[in-house]
């Protein structure tokens, strides 16, 4: 396989850094099984374009090669390389807050609900909005989904909170005729179909948490999120020192 670029490099290994993952945030002392915090997803039809199988591991090789536009086994440039269009899933704070205060097998829940509920935005966004030219919506796509727990790896600015969130790259969509090519950056930051997108997987989101039994309360329309945790003591949500260090340090690729 051809040797990639270091940006795309630095990006693909940055992004699966496991210091951002929630494995950073057990306690050294406590058991837990191994568990990946990443996924393939999209279309089988898209994926094996690329090489890559439906909800496998992301892989820091693999990840270089598809950020660089190239075929996972055999190096073959599919799509142009360059930016990465990453789409950030963010979990209410009440809902990173109870995560850390849980044991691992509730904690595995949470994570595979977030996980499961950033796959509903992105299945919304490819199929619902004009990603192909800008013009019409995808019959399929490639992306990765990476789960973070911790926002930034700098000591230097003392406590870090927990603060779960899906890196969501989104790196090829397919056409009616079944060319890939790279998705609408124009339909992809248009704030209206993001915010559209994120209420989607919230309302997923909150669902799934209901399901496993723990109740939600629904917020007022000048909230960041439509819903908090319910039991989550409204003064951690507003203590802004607490909460000011949850920034994540992962950037696009040159």
């Amino acid at each position: 396989m051809p040797e990639e670029g270091p940006s795309a490099a630095a990006f693909a290994t940055q992004l699966l850094d496991p210091a951002f993952s929630p494995s950073a945030f057990t306690p050294q002392d406590a058991a837990s099984e191994a568990r990946s915090n990443s996924i393939w997803y999209g279309g089988d039809e898209a994926l094996k374009k690329l090489g890559l199988r439906q909800r496998t591991a992301v892989g820091a090789r693999d990840l270089t090669a598809v950020v660089s536009g190239r075929h996972v086994r055999t190096g073959v440039r599919v799509l142009p390389g360059g930016e990465v269009l990453d789409l950030v899933f963010k979990a209410p704070n009440s809902l990173s807050f109870l995560w850390s205060q849980l044991t691992a097998r509730p904690r595995a829940d949470i994570e595979d609900a977030i996980l499961g509920s950033s796959a509903v935005a992105l299945d919304h966004l490819a199929a619902d909005h004009p990603v192909v030219e800008g013009i019409r919506p995808a019959r399929s796509f490639v992306a990765s989904m990476v789960l973070h727990a911790v926002g930034t790896l700098s000591a230097a600015n003392g406590m870090i909170p927990p603060m779960l969130h899906v890196h969501c790259c989104l790196f090829a969509v397919m056409d009616e005729g079944g060319a890939l090519m790279l998705p609408d950056e124009a339909t992809l930051y248009n704030e209206d179909t993001l915010r559209v997108c994120d209420a989607i997987g919230e309302t997923e989101l909150a669902d799934k948490m209901v399901k496993l039994g723990y109740p939600v309360d629904p917020t007022s329309g000048g909230s960041e999120h439509s819903f908090e945790m319910a039991g989550v003591p409204q003064e951690l949500l507003d203590e802004h020192g607490f909460w000011q260090n949850t920034g994540c340090a992962v950037a696009n690729p040159d």
